[in-house]
């Protein structure tokens, strides 16, 4: 929709609009946050290849699209590209959450080749997928904790309590607290395996 509105236009809404800034910085943020790569990775779970390669060509089309689009009507070359300690802290922060990610994907794929997806051995795998699912939110700083999360607290890691005077740009805690989930999540993983 932004490729059909010529781009004076566009930055001349993004300066004087409110609303429509702060509509194109957020989704700015989840596009710099979204890895085409462990997105690639999801897509390998698909059994059907044909179905899977479309779908994953049209996703990867429209960011591409997204991107540009939104490039265009801020005048940045670069997303993030105004606020260089987010784009440094994103970038830092993404080698903490991608072994989650594989290894949400290798106990997906796990559960799936599963001949009884009822058995102890599944309820296990589910329960790393939602740990999983909770330590990726919590390294991408998108989501607060799950509900029924006072319930099951005992189960989770320790809250990290926020750290301050981070000199790399990293938001105060937020690759320590990634790296704790990665190490208690894998300490339950070897749980599991042995």
């Amino acid at each position: 929709a932004l490729a059909r509105v010529d781009r004076p236009r566009l930055r001349e809404m993004y300066q004087v609009w409110p609303f429509f800034r702060a509509l194109l910085d957020n989704a700015e943020m989840s596009l710099l946050k979204a890895d085409m790569g462990i997105a690639a990775l999801y897509s390998s779970l698909v059994p059907d290849r044909a179905l899977a390669d479309a779908v994953f060509a049209r996703i990867s089309a429209e960011h591409a699209r997204a991107r540009d689009g939104l490039l265009g009507a801020t005048g940045r070359r670069a997303l993030m590209e105004d606020d260089p300690v987010i784009q440094r802290s994103v970038q830092l922060r993404n080698p903490y959450v991608d072994p989650l990610n594989y290894l949400q994907v290798e106990m997906l794929r796990r559960l799936r080749a599963l001949p009884d997806r009822d058995a102890p051995e599944a309820e296990r795998l589910r329960e790393i997928i939602v740990l999983t699912i909770n330590g990726i939110s919590a390294g991408l700083r998108n989501t607060g904790e799950p509900r029924g999360a006072d319930a099951s607290r005992k189960s989770l890691p320790p809250r990290i309590p926020p750290r301050s005077g981070a000199v790399d740009g990293t938001p105060p805690g937020s690759r320590f607290s990634c790296w704790l989930w990665t190490a208690w999540l894998g300490n339950r993983v070897s749980m599991f395996s042995a």
